[in-house]
């Protein structure tokens, strides 16, 4: 949501526009203080950002081998910047038994460890 504290840092993947109509931000932004402000005070939606890997422990899902191969899930090793942003436009992913490269926005999960 556009009242997020953790957005300060994030890159924006779409156009973010004011009540009038105005740009607020265009896709590559990354967001500073200032920013995030002015989007606070918009009416609440949500603010397209790059995919990111989540830290919280709530966050954490324990897949059963049957349940993974029903989600596309990369690499515990995959490249992150300090906001926990993909760093690559491809990540390795596997879906079942099948392994390919694909854009972040079509992962579903993360592996935690690369030793499983």
């Amino acid at each position: 949501m556009n009242t997020d504290p953790d957005l300060v840092g994030r890159t924006i993947t779409e156009s973010v526009v004011g009540a009038k109509g105005r740009a607020i931000g265009k896709p590559g932004l990354i967001i500073n203080q200032r920013k995030a402000k002015t989007i606070a005070n918009l009416p609440p939606h949500k603010i397209k950002v790059k995919p990111f890997a989540s830290t919280n422990p709530d966050d954490i899902v324990y897949l059963a081998a049957d349940d993974e191969e029903q989600y596309s899930i990369c690499q515990a090793n995959s490249v992150l910047d300090d906001k926990n942003q993909f760093v690559a436009d491809r990540v390795e992913v596997r879906h079942g038994e099948k392994f390919a490269m694909e854009p972040p926005e079509n992962v579903t999960y993360m592996d935690i460890s690369p030793i499983q």
